[in-house]
């Protein structure tokens, strides 16, 4: 059986997270977004 986008959604964060990857995917109508900080480095 086929898994919901939403499914796979959260699927998709938590390996990020566990990845320390500093960005997740939102979901807002069609389209997927990335959010995250971008960090500075002098």
């Amino acid at each position: 059986m086929a898994k919901l986008p939403e499914d796979l959604l959260v699927e998709a964060n938590a390996r990020l997270k566990a990845g320390r990857a500093g960005v997740a995917i939102a979901a807002k109508r069609n389209t997927l977004y990335l959010r995250g900080y971008l960090k500075s480095i002098n």
